[in-house]
């Protein structure tokens, strides 16, 4: 299987049409108006997020004693921007989302026919136990209520070396700022990147890879940290 990725950028027409199906809070949670906005830094920004997130993954598939038929989990898939570049590296790519149409269409015009569509209220059941070698989060598990039986829940059904890629906002002044100029409020977020990180550690995580992003001397927008799977920790245990 081939293991050299590189982050497919969708093109604006494209996601456009994707992401017509998406409709109100929905929309603006997916992040689409920043993926849509006038302003290139908004759009360069926001990619660059996805970007990061498929440089870790390929980082996870080129170590030789991977997994011989690595799999993956998209959780919070939105309209499918991670599809196409990771779709033909793993032998199977659940995503799970609110609302999928978007990304299935995505999935359907990049023939991405490995790609799982699982609602999300079923992927902790459906999922074996130590079966997967990625679990991608990007700017999702900030909207999780239960975050601590989420995190659980991923740690599970990772295989004992599986990775944890997360990305989220830094919820800062600067942040804040952004986020309006981007064109949405954020007021669905329930915690910050760093209430999420001390959870993902305490939860039996190491993290390996942090890169904060825009820019090394730029007050920080969003960090993206990959975590190895650490501990036998279960769903349902007091964490």
């Amino acid at each position: 299987m081939k293991k050299t990725l590189g982050f497919v950028r969708i093109p604006t027409e494209l996601l456009k049409r994707f992401s017509e199906p998406i409709k109100d809070a929905q929309r603006d949670e997916s992040a689409i108006p920043s993926y849509l906005h006038w302003n290139p830094f908004v759009r360069w920004i926001i990619n660059k997020r996805l970007e990061v997130i498929v440089s870790f993954v390929e980082k996870v598939l080129s170590i030789p004693q991977i997994h011989p038929r690595p799999s993956a989990l998209d959780l919070g898939c939105g309209v499918g921007l991670l599809i196409p570049s990771l779709f033909k590296h793993f032998s199977i790519l659940y995503v799970t989302d609110h609302m999928m149409d978007g990304a299935r269409l995505t999935a359907n015009h990049f023939r991405a026919g490995n790609v799982e569509f699982i609602e999300p209220e079923a992927w902790q059941t459906i999922i074996p136990d130590r079966s997967l070698t990625v679990v991608i989060a990007a700017d999702v598990l900030e909207h999780v209520e239960d975050l601590d039986g989420m995190v659980a829940s991923i740690h599970r059904v990772l295989l004992p070396d599986g990775s944890l890629i997360v990305s989220g906002p830094t919820e800062t002044f600067i942040y804040d700022l952004a986020r309006k100029i981007a064109g949405f409020s954020g007021e669905y977020h329930t915690r910050t990147i760093f209430d999420i990180e001390y959870l993902i550690e305490k939860t039996g995580f190491r993290a390996i890879s942090l890169k904060k992003l825009p820019f090394p001397i730029f007050p920080k927008l969003f960090r993206v940290t990959h975590y190895k799977k650490e501990g036998p920790v279960h769903s349902g245990e007091n964490l």
